[in-house]
């Protein structure tokens, strides 16, 4: 882990995005870390709410220019470039502006997921998608708008 820490700056900035999480040990040791000896990569947002979590397994894959700020995310959201994951600035019925990730996500290269919106299980959203609404479990999503190209492993052609 320390040779992570020292070497590769995608691992140290979600370091510090797990640690911070740790109300007992997480803030001082990861603010005297980030400030004091190894700063984070500063072209990678990770945040959270606070009634918000992004459970194990966050994998930021070529960090360059990502935002990701989901209300919560489930087990092993894959992330890669230039992907924004933020609010739409308007609360949904439940309270929140940000998306609600499930688990086995990924979301490819320079794709926007934004709202109050829920995101299923096991869900690939293609590059350069715009995801304004919710995705049902087991599919494939691509588009601007984006709409359903595969669902339960069956090719299909559904708006959102």
């Amino acid at each position: 882990m320390s040779y992570l820490l020292l070497n590769n700056k995608v691992f140290r900035t979600q370091f510090y995005f797990r640690i911070e999480q740790d109300q007992e040990l997480g803030s001082s040791i990861a603010k005297a870390l980030s400030k004091v000896f190894l700063p984070p990569l500063d072209n990678v947002q990770i945040g959270i709410n606070k009634t918000g979590f992004i459970d194990g397994g966050l994998f930021v894959v070529h960090s360059s220019g990502c935002v990701i700020s989901a209300h919560s995310a489930g087990k092993h959201l894959t992330v890669f470039q230039g992907v924004t994951i933020g609010d739409s600035g308007e609360k949904n019925s439940e309270g929140f502006k940000n998306p609600v990730f499930g688990d086995n996500v990924t979301v490819y290269a320079n794709a926007v997921v934004a709202g109050g919106i829920r995101i299923g299980n096991n869900v690939q959203i293609g590059a350069g998608s715009v995801v304004l609404k919710d995705v049902p479990d087991n599919c494939t999503v691509v588009g601007n708008p984006a709409y359903i190209v595969r669902l339960n492993g069956e090719k299909v052609k559904i708006k959102l």
